[in-house]
């Protein structure tokens, strides 16, 4: 019963679809031959209505008003194809212009019993009247005459007229000052009324199924990105179908002038051109958001300002400038819909999901853009089908969103029965599970198809054991295992995972495949580490390709639960081990203890008041400790207080971070600025006081006092001279002298720019700066001397700091650093980050924005740490100009 439904349902749309693409195109023959149309033999009563396609008589430049044709025997006529744009015309080698008048004439021969026929006239954009013999029977718009100015209009006419006699004329006078193309480009079809009108409803009837279409596929993906913000790609979806939505009710039937009443030339005017460039726009970032991977964001980045740039331009200029866009748009779409097509072929040839039926879509779109891009400019005569391109693409388009959602929802029902599977298997283990892994490993192998498991156990690079056997066959040697399958996976530190073992002898030349031939194997490794290694290794001896996927991510998802296991069972033994120690223990000093008895009786009432002071101290400790923390926790807010805020920082210089990392709770590293907007001075500091934690925040207190005294209060903005009498006021209020023991102080790096100079000035205490610059790093060291500390006291009173200058151009970086981050023990040889690296990778990320080079100095930092502890405070600066 499905199969028919299936295939009546894909015979139904097979069969609209082709009625979409071929009803413009049923009449293509041309009828009319030298300005003349015979229709006297044809039953237009059961006909449908006739296109007057052929050769008309053509007047250009002449209005000719049909009574002028009567008294005037000496006009000179000419014949043009209709449809055509007359500015497609060559006369004396040159074409002629769009902006002009003309007049149209056709003879036409009809059967007597005919009483009553129907016109019905496209959309022209441009002014004209319709005649019949003498009779005025249709007037779009005011044409241009002597007297008056051209009034467009843009609506399709039916027109029903009483037939005058068996042979009659049309005529056609026509203006065009306000379009760019000139000239009957549509087709004009004549036919009895019934005939005409129900050719009229089976076009809107089309164009009312596919706007019905749009109009759901706008909504639906619309909602799915209220629902979920993340996916913007269904919210360009959303809009690329909104588009084509006004491009249909701009077009056709203007279906525009009957559900809102809107017949403004100028403004359905914009909406046809603003409707299809923003389908194009809106194409390229839905494909963007769909495959981020396959399209260049410089490209659609560019298109998209263009489409946008356009769009502007219709909105605010007439229609004289802005239909010169469309050339420019028509070379774009011709260009970059195959841009679009050629990455979309990519993903399909690596068989990415829903790529093949996209590519699909999107051709056909493309070839009715071509299509229509050759008819408009009149190389061809078909008809107009890019609503009918663009209405495919966006069935298929949403079939592929359908088909995806539909993955996402078995993935997810798929997730859930794996962890309703995973939840079973861990209440089984645990009901189990006891003294014992032998049972949990029982369970695990026979809930994943295992005919065998085994859990490998490997320490200090000793042999392997084998902690836990289970085998639902005998197994000839309960000890064997692969032990090169169980190495690579060692090696490789990931699930191996062998459809068929024994035909991969060449891959893994074992003699256990060779004598037992296993079929599938996996190997899980779940704990891998330099002092000890774990393994679960699952054997199935009866069928190949058994351990899939689905089999990977639920050892996986265990491998937490076996580890636990196997800590539990190692403490159980422990303990019981403990225990008959205890056991002997307790039965020797039992006697003891009965002995001691008496004793113990008398010195009870002693132990209770032992226990008592203990318990005093035990509550002064606990009281005291919470004291000091409360006290380290605020003597970190007031030393957070202290450091620059954000927007400080930000008013000096804009482009900035700050990755600031303490060793403790408060940190003997800060940073300092100063900001004098009236004079566009700004100072700024990173500095590393001696210690860290409680020490280096008191440190960091006074330098940070002092910084403020002298530039804040004193006004002093040489940086080597702010660093002399810091180290004086450091020296005195620390009394630091070659007898002193006080080693206390600090490095720091220190600038001052003023924003009217192209320059900095800098001065360092034993700290540098880095400049890169063009990929290059400039090294920038300071004098050679501390702050304070016991070097000071060895060093003469007359040495000074010294300023350097340095020029600055735009985009140059500059980083301050204290030692932490060079001092950092960590990596796989557990050494120092040191300088030369720590150089290195401030020039792979200096290109970043500021904000994402903080966050690979923060990964990067971590990484190398890994698990050991941290050494010192941590402080990096940047300043880009």
């Amino acid at each position: 019963m499905k199969k028919i439904l299936k295939y009546n349902l894909s015979k139904s749309i097979f069969f609209i679809l082709i009625n979409l693409a071929f009803y413009n195109v049923a009449y293509s023959q041309d009828n009319v031959i030298k300005g003349y149309i015979d229709l006297s033999n044809k039953n237009l009563e059961n006909e449908l209505p006739v296109k007057l396609t052929g050769e008309w008589e053509f007047y250009y430049n002449q209005i000719i008003t049909p009574k002028e044709f009567s008294e005037k025997n000496n006009i000179e006529t000419t014949y043009t194809h209709v449809p055509k744009l007359w500015n497609k015309i060559i006369v004396d080698g040159k074409k002629l212009k769009s902006e002009a008048v003309a007049t149209y004439r056709l003879k036409l021969r009809v059967n007597k019993n005919i009483k009553t026929l129907a016109i019905r006239t496209e959309s022209f954009y441009s002014a004209f009247n319709i005649y019949i013999n003498d009779s005025l029977i249709v007037e779009q718009g005011k044409i241009k005459t002597k007297t008056q100015a051209e009034k467009p209009a843009i609506n399709t006419k039916y027109t029903i007229f009483i037939v005058p006699d068996t042979v009659f004329f049309i005529t056609i006078n026509m203006s065009n000052f306000h379009h760019k193309k000139g000239g009957i480009q549509d087709e004009i079809m004549l036919g009895t009324i019934h005939n005409t009108f129900k050719y009229s409803r089976q076009t809107k009837s089309y164009e009312l199924f596919v706007i019905g279409i749009m109009l759901i596929m706008t909504f639906y993906t619309m909602g799915l990105y209220i629902l979920w913000k993340k996916n913007v790609g269904s919210l360009f979806f959303s809009l690329l179908t909104f588009s084509i939505l006004m491009q249909l009710l701009s077009n056709n039937e203007l279906l525009f002038e009957y559900f809102l009443k809107i017949s403004n030339y100028k403004i359905i005017n914009k909406i046809d051109f603003i409707s299809i460039y923003l389908a194009v726009m809106f194409l390229g970032l839905y494909f963007k958001r769909s495959r981020p991977n396959y399209y260049n964001n410089y490209i659609i980045g560019i298109v998209t300002g263009i489409l946008s740039l356009f769009s502007l331009i219709i909105i605010f200029t007439d229609q004289k400038f802005y239909f010169h866009t469309l050339i420019f748009f028509e070379i774009i779409a011709i260009l970059y819909i195959p841009y679009l097509i050629y990455r979309l072929t990519k993903a399909t040839f690596r068989k990415e999901k829903n790529a093949a039926i996209e590519l699909a879509g999107t051709v056909i779109m493309f070839a009715a853009t071509v299509n229509d891009i050759l008819y408009e400019n009149s190389l061809i005569i078909t008809g107009n089908f890019i609503w009918i391109g663009l209405f495919i693409f966006t069935i298929i388009q949403s079939y592929a969103i359908a088909k995806k959602y539909a993955e996402l929802f078995k993935y997810a029902d798929d997730m859930n029965s794996m962890m309703a599977e995973i939840d079973e298997i861990k209440s089984q283990i645990i009901i189990t599970a006891g003294t014992s892994i032998e049972k949990p490993v029982e369970i695990i192998s026979i809930g994943n198809n295992a005919t065998r498991g085994l859990l490998i156990c490997s320490k200090n690079n000793e042999k392997f054991i084998t902690k836990s056997n289970y085998s639902k066959y005998i197994h000839p040697e309960n000890k064997a295992f692969p032990e090169k399958i169980i190495r690579k996976t060692i090696e490789e530190n990931k699930i191996i995972t062998i459809k068929n073992a024994y035909e991969n002898l060449l891959l893994f030349p074992e003699e256990y495949l060779n004598e037992f031939r296993p079929k599938s194997i996996l190997c899980c490794p779940l704990k891998v580490s330099n002092d000890e290694t774990t393994l679960l290794y699952l054997e199935n001896s009866l069928q190949t390709d058994i351990f899939t996927e689905r089999t990977e991510n639920i050892v996986s998802l265990l491998s937490t639960q076996i580890l636990n296991l196997i800590d539990n069972f190692e403490k159980y033994i422990e303990l019981e081990a403990l225990n008959s120690q205890l056991e002997e223990i307790v039965e020797i000093r039992t006697i003891e203890v009965m002995q001691q008895r008496e004793e113990l009786k008398t010195q009870k009432d002693e132990i209770e008041r032992q226990n008592q002071y203990l318990k005093s101290i035990f509550d002064d400790i606990s009281l005291r400790n919470k004291e000091i923390t409360d006290s380290i926790n605020y003597a970190k807010r007031i030393q957070e207080a202290l450091l620059p805020s954000k927007n400080v920082l930000d008013k000096a210089f804009p482009n900035n971070f700050i990755y600031f990392n303490p060793k403790e709770t408060l940190s003997g590293d800060f940073y300092w600025i100063y900001n004098d907007e009236k004079k566009k001075t700004n100072i700024f500091t990173v500095a590393d006081c001696t210690g860290h934690g409680v020490p280096g925040a008191l440190m960091s207190i006074i330098g940070n006092n002092l910084l403020y005294s002298q530039v804040t209060e004193k006004k002093v903005t040489n940086p080597a001279k702010i660093l002399d009498n810091i180290q004086t006021e450091i020296t005195k209020n620390l009394k630091q002298n070659i007898l002193s023991e006080s080693k206390d102080g600090m490095d720091l790096a220190i600038i001052s720019y003023n924003e009217n100079d192209d320059f900095i000035e800098f001065a360092g205490a034993r700290n540098p700066i880095i400049l890169i610059r063009d990929n290059q790093i400039i090294e920038y060291r300071g004098d050679k001397m501390s702050i304070g500390g016991a070097e000071h006291a060895r060093i003469s009173a007359n040495s000074h700091f010294s300023n350097i200058k340095i020029d600055i151009q735009k985009d140059d970086i500059i980083y301050f650093f204290s030692d932490g981050y060079m001092d950092q023990i960590g990596g796989k040889a557990a050494r120092k980050f040191l300088k030369n690296r720590f150089y290195e990778t401030l020039s792979l990320i200096h290109k970043d924005e500021l904000d994402i080079q903080k966050q690979k100095l923060e990964e990067i930092f971590n990484k190398w740490k890994g698990e050991n502890l941290q050494v010192d405070d941590v402080l990096i600066a940047g300043i880009k100009f």
